[in-house]
């Protein structure tokens, strides 16, 4: 069963209209959604859950990430696998990073294109957008700040939400909800994404939990060569600040 209704603080973040007039929206007037939220996920303590369709972190997201998880921040990255997003170009964007991540020992997830969430819970707790085919992609922006607090918005972890998207979002002090949320993400994990991880030569691995055991991939799960092509290419191309 979903959370009983409760009452809980709330804070509402917002962008300025007056962002999508600025020449530079950076330093766009107003108020804004990714300075409050930046020093909010950077009070973590203990574990921060990121939930985001679009993860395009950059090199300073990255090496924020990378220094949270050195100080004893247990992070935990959702997002689409490639062959779950619809936007290979900002898949592309985060893929770059994955190495740095997880060799900071941050946890790394990628949405299987056929998830499904379990029988007792028909929705996946991050909100996935569940289409007519068997295919599933995250929809859902969702912060979980030591299992105590809890973000939910439209803004993407990536540089156009940061500095091109009028955003919105809540964060939200409930220990109730936000280690609802965590615990849901817990339990349909293992059926819903791939674990990426790391080899001891630094290649990348996907495993695929399963009731026969744990299946091993050693490429993109699912993909074909056109599509792993049409990444990499992307890849190659300096647009990771559009992204």
């Amino acid at each position: 069963a979903y959370p009983r209704m409760q009452w809980a603080p709330v804070a509402l973040l917002s962008d300025s209209p007056d962002k999508v007039k600025a020449e530079r929206p950076a330093t766009a007037p107003g108020p804004r959604v990714l300075q409050p939220l930046s020093a909010w996920l950077g009070s973590a303590q203990k574990t921060l859950d990121l939930v985001s369709p679009y993860f395009v972190p950059g090199d300073a997201g990255a090496q924020r990430l990378v220094d949270m998880a050195r100080r004893g921040v247990s992070v935990r990255i959702i997002t689409n696998s490639l062959t779950a997003t619809d936007v290979m170009a900002a898949h592309t964007g985060y893929a770059r990073h994955r190495r740095t991540l997880l060799e900071a020992g941050i946890e790394l997830y990628e949405l299987k294109p056929d998830a499904q969430a379990s029988e007792r819970r028909p929705k996946l707790p991050w909100n996935a957008r569940l289409g007519a085919s068997s295919t599933a992609s995250l929809h859902g922006k969702t912060f979980v700040v030591d299992r105590r607090q809890v973000f939910v918005g439209s803004f993407n972890l990536d540089p156009r939400s940061a500095f091109l998207n009028t955003e919105m979002g809540l964060t939200v002090d409930s220990e109730e909800m936000a280690r609802s949320v965590a615990e849901g993400i817990d339990r349909d994990l293992p059926a819903t994404a791939y674990q990426v991880t790391l080899k001891a030569d630094g290649s990348l691995l996907w495993l695929e939990a399963g009731a026969e055991g744990t299946r091993v991939y050693d490429i993109e799960p699912k993909t074909g060569l056109l599509l792993r092509m049409g990444a990499r290419v992307l890849s190659w191309l300096p647009i990771e600040g559009l992204l």
